[in-house]
């Protein structure tokens, strides 16, 4: 029943995300002390409509140790790889550039940036529905910070004891401590 009904909330805020003008968070981002303190960041490289990035990864580049997502297998698997250069990354699964490196960071990420479909103001999640992030962060001690549209910011969301909850929500009208 949980399963029917984050599916079709997904489907639903996918197609109200299309309809909406993207805005770039980074100078909201590079203000968090959580930020500002991390010497390591673990930034998701944004795909079609999602809240962008790549100006972030510009920005850390310069003064941080940054890595990204690699999606290792269909079954929801995902490391994270270190990069010094925008130009390290190609298309790769669902067509969303990953590094061309397949070399997993093994040390300590101090800040993360997740994309979602949906946030809740609860620090609720709804992702793609593959679980990547959800496995990926479930044992890690991390600052995790959702991306999200304020149209697509909700009171709750389903969610059950695998999804992962963020400690902050940034929109373009709000930040929210969880």
């Amino acid at each position: 029943m949980q399963s029917n009904m984050k599916s079709a909330l997904r489907k639903s805020c996918l197609e109200k995300r299309r309809t909406l003008e993207t805005k770039d968070l980074t100078e909201k981002i590079l203000s968090l002390p959580e930020y500002k303190n991390a010497s390591t960041v673990f930034i998701y490289i944004s795909y079609r409509d999602e809240i962008p990035t790549q100006r972030l990864i510009e920005y850390a580049l310069s003064e941080k140790r940054v890595l990204v997502p690699l999606c290792i297998n269909s079954f929801g698997d995902m490391v994270a790889v270190e990069i010094s250069s925008l130009d390290e990354l190609h298309k790769g699964h669902f067509g969303i550039s990953e590094p061309l490196s397949h070399i997993p960071y093994e040390g300590e990420i101090d800040f993360s940036l997740l994309p979602g479909v949906a946030f809740s103001k609860k620090g609720e999640r709804i992702g793609y529905g593959k679980g990547y992030y959800d496995r990926f962060l479930k044992e890690r001690k991390t600052f995790k910070v959702g991306l999200c549209h304020d149209e697509l910011l909700f009171d709750t969301l389903p969610c059950d004891e695998n999804d992962v909850k963020a400690d902050m929500i940034i929109t373009p009208e709000r930040e929210i401590r969880i």
